[in-house]
């Protein structure tokens, strides 16, 4: 079995809503879904170090703080396993989309996930960190 070691973003704003952006039509998997920023883990690479480089590729901003939130493992096929390690996040300055990797960006909360063609694995990461929130 491959396995592939993968960072992700919870990227919050001050009023709690997560930053989702929609994948480019251009891209050659899952055109048009919804998702966090994100991606592999390069070689000597740290999940930070990939969570930094990710953040500053695809939305043009550094990183102001970040936490790690939770480890995910996702079996995408019988031969694919992918390990992730998912960060909340809080930016310098507003994102601009890098428009190879998405169309727009939109701020939601709980509540407006619904209206979101998220990708599974994404939509669950939402879930469990908006229901830490009230576990705390």
């Amino acid at each position: 079995m491959n396995e592939v070691r993968a960072a992700s973003a919870l990227i919050l704003r001050g009023d709690g809503r997560i930053l989702i952006g929609r994948r480019s039509e251009s891209k050659a998997v899952l055109p048009g879904v919804w998702e966090t920023i994100g991606g592999k883990i390069e070689a000597e690479e740290t999940p930070e170090e990939c969570i930094r480089r990710e953040i500053w590729e695809e939305l043009e901003t550094g990183v102001d703080s970040l936490e790690f939130f939770r480890h995910y493992d996702h079996k995408l096929s019988p031969e694919l396993l992918i390990h992730t390690d998912v960060f909340v996040v809080r930016l310098v300055d507003d994102p601009i989309p890098n428009s190879d990797d998405f169309s727009l960006l939109r701020w939601i909360n709980r509540q407006e996930m619904e209206r979101f063609d998220l990708i599974p694995e994404i939509r669950q990461r939402l879930v469990d960190y908006f229901e830490s929130l009230t576990s705390i």
